[in-house]
């Protein structure tokens, strides 16, 4: 695999640079979100008469109160995709624009034994239940776009599979490898995490997106195994949806999981038991002893 040609002026992976390839994200995501927005919304219009006779026919004020909410409603799974070119095409253009990160240390990866697998995957449903006493109230609208979004198939697999992959390649093998490069591996989970949080845009994600991205980059600075965090993000973002699956009304939602009266209390055990069962793995002990202030993933 060819990897694109750095510029000239390529800009350092730092903790500066991590907030600009955030930035540049967004840029991309507006660019492509207005072009395909544009070119969605006009075959919509075209193909479907009626859709046309109420543009025509009505005030825009009218058009946005009876259309915007159904067209969202239809395509809030295809654009839910849309982060797997966003994501990509920020990785592409951050491999030419930042210096630290290169495209053989973002698809080189170690293996994991299927014990260490299994129970850092633990922990991360165990830190999930000892959060959700606290996560923040959800404003309805967010609760409106995670339903419509895991309503069908697409959606679905765009929350439990395409995110996973594309955030974890992006926040974790991207950003933590080239952070590394000029910080400490405990400076580069903690600039990731926030970065994590911020690009979730809302209170009740962006705060539990956090604290899961000092996990995800805790685990993944001790195994360097993408596929593992992969596999952690995934099973984190399953349990997320799932009261979204089976509610038939939104009202009868309750979107911070207590699952038991005792939820955080039985989900910091679960937690700690399980990196203590991570911990005993003795080549997860031999890498997390060779971390230091520069150490190289």
């Amino acid at each position: 695999m060819r990897a694109p040609k750095k510029f000239k002026s390529a800009i350092p992976l730092n903790a500066l640079g991590s907030v600009l390839s955030i930035f540049l994200f967004f840029t991309i995501a507006i660019i492509c979100g207005l072009c395909v927005g544009v070119l969605v919304f006009v075959f919509e219009i075209f193909s479907d008469q009626s859709t046309l006779e109420l543009a025509l026919q009505n005030s825009p004020e009218t058009l946005n109160e009876n259309y915007i909410g159904d067209f969202l409603s239809k395509y809030a799974g295809l654009f839910t995709w849309m982060n797997l070119p966003l994501f990509f095409l920020t990785i592409y253009f951050g491999l030419k624009i930042f210096k630290g990160i290169t495209l053989e240390e973002i698809i080189s990866y170690s293996s994991s034994k299927k014990s260490v697998m299994f129970f850092s995957t633990l922990g991360a449903i165990g830190l999930v239940l000892a959060m959700s006493p606290y996560f923040p109230e959800p404003q309805q609208k967010e609760l409106d776009l995670v339903s419509m979004v895991a309503s069908s198939w697409i959606g679905l697999l765009a929350i439990v599979v395409m995110a996973p992959v594309t955030e974890e390649i992006f926040f974790r093998t991207f950003l933590i490898k080239g952070l590394v490069k000029y910080h400490s591996p405990w400076i580069a989970i903690l600039v990731s995490s926030i970065l994590f949080g911020i690009i979730h845009m809302n209170l009740w994600q962006a705060l539990p997106a956090f604290f899961l991205g000092l996990y995800f980059g805790y685990i993944f600075i001790i195994t360097n195994n993408t596929l593992l965090v992969i596999i952690m993000h995934g099973t984190v973002n399953f349990i997320g949806v799932l009261p979204f699956l089976f509610a038939s009304d939104l009202s009868t939602i309750n979107p911070n999981p207590q699952y038991a009266d005792n939820a955080g209390i039985t989900g910091l055990i679960l937690f700690f038991c399980s990196i203590y069962f991570v911990l005993k793995d003795e080549e997860v002990m031999q890498r997390l002893l060779s971390v230091d202030e520069k150490n190289n993933l």
